[in-house]
């Protein structure tokens, strides 16, 4: 099945110049900050997928026409410069549809693909969710002037309003201005139009009486709401009498009505005390959001069709409710929605963390992309900033951008404090005190400790030299004499280069010990021809670290040199001697006269018991040569 694999903008809304948003066919989940864009990429998709219904490409175009009231070109963009939203499908197969629509291209309308995709596809926001509620008391809530702005785009009817196109938002722009000039009543398109008002009601009414099941569905059995969600439908009428006359018309279209009520499900109540004809009264914000979400979700519901992209846009929908119905109308969007390519906005910190937890505990991150978005300044020009991974380099980044250098530097601390303790052993990163107990060693410590055991491991002297010499800068951003001049940026480039750098070691235990079960066998060959077999017992980890130069090295672990075997005849002989591993196998050359200048790398001659069966310690360590 097609998905979105990359969304190109240019010069549009908040996106100045050409930036690409890589989805890579996954689920976005995105923090934007307030002022960051966000919903730029909202509107993008948006505007891209209802310009198929357009009749005409001129309504596609005044998006992208800075004379047009209602161009979203980015106000930064130079006269004449292109601006537009380009979008790349990809399905499984590798197959690519790049579609387009800008000041000179527009390729939507004419595309099947691009009318299916927009016929399944949906987006909701705050807006929408917002318009069931901002009613004054003394209102009857009217649900059309919803469907009329964010729904019927995305809505086919059975019939065709105009040859191609059966799309309820054609429907409606069709029937709404009426007939300039009205002719006679007995004129053969006087007669036409009514008949299409006619349809229109009947397709229409028919849609309402079909989500209706589906919202009660949502309203009692997903969100546990004592709720029952009426919605009566009120015809749209053209050239009507007027109110309180039998002989005189209005000559105009009136849209219909879509009054909307609610049943309140209580054992105590029964009759007209259950009815609540104006839910704005009676019900507080978070379940009329509730109610909204169930009927734009039973919308949704109506509208799938099985095999055909579809995309799901929701931009803050879950701003109004409480964090009860927040984790209920998430796990909603996780688990009911599978079948469709998710883009979830946010700008609230905590519930984007809040995602973040349930897509882990769910084992759905291979499926989801989750971004970070801020504002950022280019030449003097704001513009979204997007890291690639959400990481301390990557803030850091963003905050060199923004000049804001000290922030920068104390991001660049937390990584390479991150980094260092993930590279040494726990007993290294600590200190055990009798007072304080264990407590994190500090940063300083860590770089002497980290220094030594790098060089332990047969590193170079030379690799992280330099990472010494920031050593004032990370452990105080603040203190720094020149903290606006290029020197001290450039400081943090140089500095950064040496985080990268850090994260190109890799460090990995071959085999842990725990219960003292774990051992390795050394298998050597002495002059006459005899083969032996060594079983030693680790005392300690017998760790590979992978050094800048990309070459394994491997610890030389205290071990129990326990027995030896001839492997020809099977005899065994017991040693009970303890050294390092390397010490010991050393002795075992010398002991069977075996020269040097011929002698093998450890890990060459060594085989692990590990994961229940015997392995070369090569092959342990390429298996466990992956990212920190």
């Amino acid at each position: 099945m097609h998905r979105i694999s990359k969304i190109n903008l240019i010069n549009f809304k908040f996106f100045f110049g050409h930036q690409t948003l890589e989805l890579d066919r996954k689920n976005l989940l995105l923090y934007g900050e307030n002022g960051s864009g966000k919903s730029s990429i909202y509107w993008a998709l948006y505007t891209f997928l209802q310009s198929c219904t357009k009749s005409n490409d001129q309504e596609v175009r005044k998006y992208f026409d800075t004379a047009n009231e209602q161009n979203l070109v980015n106000r930064f963009a130079p006269a004449g410069s292109e601006a537009g939203i380009e979008v790349e499908f990809e399905d499984n197969h590798e197959e690519i549809i790049r579609n387009k629509i800008s000041t000179r291209t527009i390729n939507t309308r004419t595309s099947q693909f691009i009318k299916e995709v927009t016929a399944t596809s949906d987006f909701i926001n705050y807006r929408l969710l917002s318009s069931i509620y901002n009613w004054s008391n003394r209102q009857i809530i009217d649900i059309f002037p919803m469907f009329e702005e964010h729904v019927l785009m995305f809505v086919n009817f059975r019939e065709e309003v105009r040859p191609g196109s059966s799309n309820a938002s054609d429907w409606w722009t069709h029937l709404k201005p009426g007939l300039v000039p009205r002719p006679t009543m007995s004129h053969p398109s006087y007669r036409n139009f009514q008949e299409l008002v006619a349809k229109f009601n009947v397709e229409f009414e028919l849609l309402i009486n079909r989500i209706i099941e589906s919202t009660n569905d949502y309203i009692q059995d997903k969100f546990n709401e004592p709720l029952k969600v009426n919605l009566e439908y009120i015809p749209c009428s053209y050239d009507a009498f007027e109110s309180g006359s039998t002989t005189k018309r209005n000559h105009i279209t009136l849209p219909p009505k879509i009054i909307l009520t609610i049943t309140y499900i209580h054992a105590s109540l029964n009759g007209e005390n259950s009815l609540i004809s104006r839910p704005q009264s009676f019900l507080n914000e978070a379940r009329l959001t509730c109610v909204a979400l169930a009927i734009r979700f039973a919308v949704l519901d109506e509208k799938f069709i099985e095999g055909r992209p579809k995309i799901l846009v929701l931009d803050d929908l879950l701003v109004s409710l409480d964090m009860g119905n927040r984790d209920t109308v998430l796990e909603l969007i996780l688990k009911l929605f599978k079948d469709y390519q998710i883009l979830l906005l946010t700008h609230d910190r905590h519930f984007f963390n809040l995602c973040k937890k349930r897509i882990e505990y769910e084992n759905m991150s291979k499926d989801w992309l989750v971004k970070e978005m801020y504002s950022g300044i280019e030449n003097n020009i704001p513009k979204p900033f997007i890291p690639n991974n959400l990481d301390y380099v990557d803030r850091a980044e963003k905050y060199i951008k923004e000049h804001d250098l000290p922030a920068a530097a104390n991001y660049l601390r937390k990584e390479v404090e991150r980094l260092l303790k993930y590279l040494l052993p726990r007993n290294k990163t600590i200190a055990l005190t009798e007072e304080e107990g264990s407590k994190p060693l500090q940063l300083d410590t860590l770089m002497d400790n980290f220094k030594k055991h790098y060089l332990d491991f047969g590193g170079s002297r030379n690799d992280f030299k330099k990472l010494k010499e920031f050593k004032d800068l990370l452990l105080n951003p603040l203190s720094h004499d020149n903290i606006d001049t290029p020197i001290y940026r450039d400081e943090l480039e140089r500095l950064k280069v040496v985080v990268l750098n850090l994260r190109k070691l890799r460090y990995k235990t071959i085999v842990k010990v725990e219960d003292g079960t774990e051992f390795v066998s050394i298998r050597e060959t002495d002059t006459d021809g005899v083969r032996w077999a060594y079983k030693v017992l680790l005392i300690e980890p017998f760790k590979a670290f992978k050094t800048l130069d990309g070459s394994w090295k491997i610890n030389d672990p205290v071990s129990l040199f326990e027995r030896r075997k001839n492997r020809d005849t099977g005899d065994i002989e017991m040693l009970g001697v303890e050294t390092t591993l390397l010490k010991g196998y050393r002795n075992i050359r010398h002991r069977l006269r075996i020269t040097h200048h011929d002698e093998p790398h450890l890990l060459d001659v060594v085989r692990i018991y590990w994961n229940g069966a015997w392995q070369l310690s090569r092959v342990a360590v390429d298996e466990f040569n992956s990212e920190p």
